[in-house]
């Protein structure tokens, strides 16, 4: 009978250590899932970031080339500018004249001055300074 009784507490005491064991195992398993979760929303924030980085890349080098372009055009626009001033320079305006022959601005307008009384007056107006 003492045999039984002994028999009987261990089988209580390991049943209840299997419970607390199986308790564990649960929450161990809760963890597992919990940082499962967590590790696969870092992956996909990961792999977000990194097509970000592709996506940034890809317009650096179209900001480049863009770049590179504008660059090569202004320096033709700059060529185109300086081929122009060498063939043939534009004649500057009413109003600019008027204001290098020193006439007032309405003689420089109306008819009545030519560009050979305005280039005599002016030549005149350097000899007696």
């Amino acid at each position: 009978m003492l045999v039984v009784v002994q028999m009987v507490k261990e089988r209580d005491m390991i049943g209840s250590q299997l419970v607390r064991r199986n308790d564990e195992v649960s929450l161990l398993n809760e963890k597992v899932k919990i940082l499962e979760k967590t590790q696969h929303k870092g992956e996909l924030q990961y792999k977000e970031r990194l097509e970000d980085l592709r996506v940034l890349k890809l317009e650096i080098r179209h900001l480049r080339c863009k770049n590179s372009v504008l660059e090569k055009s202004n320096q033709t626009l700059d060529d185109l500018r300086s081929m122009a001033n060498i063939v043939r320079p534009l004649p500057p305006p009413a109003a600019v004249r008027a204001r290098v022959c020193h006439l007032p601005w309405w003689q420089a307008h109306s008819g009545r001055t030519s560009l050979g009384t305005i280039h005599t007056t002016s030549t005149r107006r350097k000899f007696t300074q």
